[in-house]
């Protein structure tokens, strides 16, 4: 059974353990989900990939449908070394919770490690080590094809993480696709391209050219909180009608964002001892500190929300432009444009006959008029 398994060893070079697991491996859904995603053979020991895929089904089929955060256990990756034997990078994932703003196992990771107070407070954690232990993980993800490389964190630069060890300020960590953003966008720009079609003719044709705009990467900002919202209105159309994770209009979906205003933290220690002259500044920023999660995890919550109803409405207008599409394709253009002119015609020649006939009776009757009043 799932999770009562004697530990099976991965073959993997880059690979991860679950260990103090809070889930409940007994519980249907999350044995499907471990099914599916092939955890359930190596249990605690996982494949990246499988672990990606595990925790993404746990979000959206338990914490989304529940409304709950879901403690998956403390993370811990190794390496297999030339005899087959594990060993531990350094790196975890520790008290990892899945919650409805998850986006990947390594940008989970990333944000344990930049903000983790312990290790903020270790001074002989530099930012080249934690990027150092880092990179691996991402190289791994890539090279098994888990993530893109769109996936993977935008990481803080050395500064914003001195600062933010400095004020205890908690870094926000995001994947690479939310920092890309359009700064500019044209109309399509018509360039004439004249070929010769044959000597007859000598016809010219003209070939519009549309000039797509550049994306292009944005310095990313200090991560200082403000009460921002983040919304894209999709402004490209797509013809064919079926959303893919390459549309271009999905993507400024998946970049909404809702950033709440947090409470700002002071530079006391936390769990000061009651007779400390800061204790309540101490207690006070704790509370505060609670409450930006909270606000965190809602806006989060309302984020996701956002995104799957755009998407709807997205899936809603493609599914009619496509319709619109088939029919106008499926429409006999040339047996349509024949009808009409032969009605056309056959009106149009009646007209001009009732006009012409009532012109030659009026000049008729005019004659007989003057013959009569002549004798």
């Amino acid at each position: 059974m799932f999770g009562k398994k004697k530990q099976t060893s991965i073959g993997d070079p880059f690979f991860a353990r679950v260990e103090q697991t809070d889930i409940d491996l007994n519980d249907e859904v999350i044995q499907d989900l471990a099914e599916k995603s092939g955890v359930s053979e190596s249990w605690p020991n996982v494949s990246l990939s499988g672990l990606q895929q595990f925790a993404a089904g746990l979000v959206n089929d338990v914490v989304r449908a529940g409304d709950h955060d879901l403690r998956l256990g403390d993370v811990v990756y190794f390496t297999t070394n030339e005899k087959g034997r594990a060993e531990p990078t350094g790196l975890s994932w520790e008290k990892a919770t899945l919650t409805a703003g998850f986006e990947n196992i390594v940008v989970s990771t990333a944000d344990h490690i930049f903000n983790d107070t312990e290790i903020r407070q270790d001074e002989d954690m530099t930012y080249d080590i934690i990027v150092e232990a880092l990179q691996p993980l991402m190289d791994a993800v890539l090279a098994d094809g888990s993530l893109s490389s769109d996936d993977l964190p935008d990481l803080p630069s050395e500064e914003q993480f001195r600062q933010a060890r400095e004020t205890g300020e908690v870094l926000t960590i995001e994947p690479n696709k939310f920092q890309r953003t359009t700064i500019e966008v044209k109309p399509p720009v018509v360039q004439a391209v004249e070929n010769e079609t044959s000597d007859k003719s000598h016809e010219k044709v003209v070939t519009t050219v549309p000039v797509i705009p550049k994306v292009v990467e944005q310095p990313k900002q200090p991560s200082t909180v403000k009460p921002t919202v983040q919304a894209v209105v999709p402004t490209q159309d797509n013809a064919e009608g079926i959303m893919t994770e390459s549309d271009p209009t999905q993507k400024l979906i998946d970049r909404v964002n809702l950033a709440p205003s947090a409470f700002e933290l002071s530079d006391v220690k936390a769990d000061l001892p009651a007779e400390h002259p800061n204790y309540v500044v101490s207690r006070l920023n704790a509370d505060k500190a609670k409450a930006n999660d909270f606000l965190n995890d809602t806006s989060n919550i309302y984020t996701q929300k956002i995104r799957k109803a755009m998407s709807d409405l997205l899936k809603q207008q493609q599914a009619k432009t496509k319709a619109a599409v088939e029919q106008l394709r499926d429409t006999n253009v040339s047996e349509t444009v024949d009808a009409q002119m032969k009605e056309e015609r056959a009106t149009e020649f009646e007209t001009r006959y009732a006009q012409a006939y009532q012109a030659r009776e009026a000049g008729y009757r005019t004659a007989v008029e003057d013959e009569k009043c002549a004798s």
